[in-house]
């Protein structure tokens, strides 16, 4: 403030140069004046000249001119008024006032010096904090009537001075050349107006008028403009329009926001606090409340925001708060007091369950739920599993499963690819296979047997160990295909053999193991061919099972001596049925008797997917046939033939048995013709089938 002041004080001082004043008036003429002879009240209704208000300590002093014999005019105080507050500060009329004193004589002669009737009274203030003399010019005074107001209360202005006279009264208003505007933001940082809150001078005689408004880009998040306050009177208005004719200060108040918090319950079975929308300022933290109904059999969950940006404290107490920072929804979800089950399938697309995973399931407590698993296409179900707070546990590797409801359960339906066996053969003299895996950069030399999961793809090549004596010529078993290299999916077990043409006068050609077709004991069936023969006695046929280092011979075949036409060979193994690995080579022998081997031949023998009894053949018979039977695995095996009358008459079988398909030949020598019934037994399968004895 007192730097504002002196500014003005200096602005006045420079305005003032070359213009004309009254007279060289100085601190020391602030005198109060002897006479005491007819005072005249001077009221002061405003005074602000410039920007300078009366301030404490400040004097204002009324001078009239006295004229001296020689005809010098000066300035002579007539009456001070020195304040001991600011000048705003001071209540109206009638005590904003100076005494004036009048001149007084005796017989004609003067006194006691004072004004002179009817002469002009001029006006100075002298600034206690800077010791500086201001005059205040004519055209910056009017004087009021002091007899009337107008139909509103307010002062008329006179069109001409007052004069002065003893024992008088004359109303004053001190004015500006300038009217100062200043804008003010309540509270600073919320916003801004524009103009821009500042302090502003305009020239009275413009009479210029300013709208003020708030500037929207500028309101600080989570405010809002509340109202003005103009010249200390509040306004509620957008904009704020002022005649700049006189001092004017506005101010712009902002207010936070008005927020409205909406508490609901779901279900609705409980209270929640607030318990209807309530509204309160932004950035407060409300307290928030849930409680469901005594006997709903309900409790409290969490509290579910209607977006994620809503701050709560803690979302897991019933009591906590919530940050207001904009019209906000709280849900207070409720679940049962019963147990809850949820089931996520692992990997996802896996599989299915009963009941549905993905979804919240509850059951009362006690309740016992059955869990079913079906698998996928390409999948196998491979145990069921719970989450607990810090481990997962198996449960059970069987598809169905019972749970019993003592408590909340995340259950996890696992399952995995099924696994499917690649057999890969090849005659090793020849040549090999290569085996490039699914996402792999190169190829390796290929093992005879792979485990592998549903889907996956690998790339098989047939390289020659002499390309111009052993050419690949083929690719046999679960991939026929003149291709090389060639890309299988595997979705079952495979054997696949990569044929090599020996193109030297060699014997032996190509040498094969597949299941006989056709053959109801599902036997294996040899094939190879020669492209020549020399000399050819014929082959052995060895065979060695489980490991290829137990061989043992099972037939000869003759061969053609000597010949240049292909000849084709075949022989069918009805012995190599039950489940296991099956290893056969060739004995070629000379006439002279030399003998070579061919190249190993390994084939994988299944276990069958189900039990089943085949019918006898020959059926009708005289005196044995043959009962072909199945087993899909290792079991207790009891075959019974019964008569019309269901009694038994042979026991056939009554032994373990390996998983695979199994020939029994039945002589029924002992019995009279007729029909009889053969049973198999086996585990859990039970069938029977009829046959007809003739004689």
């Amino acid at each position: 403030m007192k730097l504002q002041r002196f500014l003005t004080l200096l602005l006045l001082l420079s305005a003032a140069m070359g213009s004309i004043v009254f007279g060289a008036v100085t601190p020391d003429d602030f005198v109060k004046p002897p006479s005491n002879y007819e005072p005249m009240n001077i009221y002061f209704h405003k005074f602000n000249y410039n920007g300078i208000i009366p301030d404490s300590g400040d004097i204002i002093g009324a001078f009239d001119n006295l004229v001296s014999p020689a005809g010098d005019t000066t300035e002579f105080c007539v009456g001070l008024w020195e304040l001991d507050t600011t000048f705003t500060a001071i209540p109206d009329l009638p005590h904003r006032n100076l005494i004036a004193y009048k001149e007084y004589k005796e017989n004609g002669v003067v006194v006691d010096s004072g004004f002179v009737e009817n002469d002009p009274m001029h006006f100075y203030i002298l600034l206690a904090e800077t010791n500086e003399v201001v005059a205040i010019p004519d055209s910056n005074l009017t004087f009021y009537r002091t007899d009337s107001t107008d139909t509103e209360g307010n002062l008329i202005p006179l069109a001409e001075p007052v004069p002065f006279y003893g024992r008088g009264t004359a109303i004053v208003e001190i004015h500006s050349g300038q009217a100062k505007l200043t804008i003010n933001v309540d509270p600073d940082s919320a916003g801004a107006t524009i103009p821009k809150a500042d302090e502003y001078l305009y020239s009275i005689a413009d009479s210029q008028m300013v709208t003020i408004s708030i500037d929207p880009d500028s309101t600080k998040e989570h405010y809002e403009f509340s109202h003005w306050t103009v010249d200390g009177v509040d306004s509620l208005t957008e904009t704020v329009t002022l005649l700049m004719t006189e001092n004017h200060t506005v101010t712009a108040h902002f207010a936070l926001k008005q927020y409205t918090l909406t508490a609901v319950a779901q279900p609705h079975v409980g209270d929640v606090l607030p318990a209807s929308p309530t509204q309160y300022q932004a950035l407060q933290w409300v307290d928030i409340f849930a409680k469901p109904a005594e006997g709903s059999g309900y409790k409290f969950s969490h509290w579910m925001r209607d977006s994620s940006d809503v701050q709560i404290e803690d979302s897991t107490q019933a009591s906590t708060r919530v940050l207001m920072t904009r019209d906000i929804q709280v849900t207070a979800v409720f679940t049962l007091e019963s147990d809850s089950l949820y089931i996520t399938v692992d990997p996802a697309g896996g599989g299915s369950t009963t009941p549905e995973a993905g979804a919240l399931h509850v059951y009362n407590y006690g309740t016992t739920v059955n869990l079913i698993a079906t698998s996928a296409t390409g999948y196998q179900f491979k145990h069921w599993a719970e989450q607990l707070s810090d481990t997962t546990i198996v449960l059970s590797t069987d598809s169905t499963y019972a749970l019993l409801m003592e408590a909340n359960h995340q259950i996890l339906a696992v399952f995995e690819k099924k696994m499917y066996t690649l057999n890969l053969n090849a005659d090793q003299q020849m040549g090999d296979i290569y085996i490039k895996m699914q996402g792999d950069a190169d190829s390796v030399k290929a093992e005879p047997q792979y485990s592998l999961e549903y889907g996956a793809q690998v790339t098989l090549y047939a390289v020659s160990s002499d390309e111009n004596k052993y050419p690949f010529d083929k690719w046999t078993g679960d991939a026929n295909s003149l291709d090389n290299p060639i890309t299988v999916t595997m979705d079952s077990s495979m054997t696949i053999t990569a044929l090599f043409e020996d193109t030297t006068p060699v014997e032996l050609t190509s040498f094969t193991v597949q299941y006989a077709p056709n053959n109801v004991n599902n036997a294996l069936l040899l094939k190879w061919q020669t492209a020549t023969e020399t000399n050819n006695l014929g082959f052995d046929i060895e065979r060695s099972i489980g490991s290829d280092d137990n061989w043992e011979k099972i037939a000869f075949l003759e061969g053609f001596g000597t010949t240049t036409s292909t000849k084709y060979y075949e022989f069918v193994d009805d012995e190599a049925t039950t489940q296991g690995t099956y290893y056969y080579r060739l004995k070629q022998i000379d006439t002279n008797g030399d003998y070579s081997y061919s190249g190993t031949v390994r084939f994988e023998v299944s276990a069958p997917s189900e039990f089943a009894l085949k019918q006898n053949y020959p059926n009708p018979f005289n005196p044995s046939t043959q009962i072909v039977f199945q087993l899909k695995e290792d079991v207790n095996v009891t075959l019974s033939v019964y008569d019309l009358l269901g009694r038994e008459v042979a026991t056939v079988v009554n032994e373990p048995m390996k998983a695979g398909t199994h020939k029994i030949t039945f002589d029924a020598s002992d019995l009279s013709a007729g029909v009889y019934f053969y049973s198999l037994k086996a585990g859990s399968f039970s069938e029977m089938k009829k046959m007809t004895l003739i004689k």
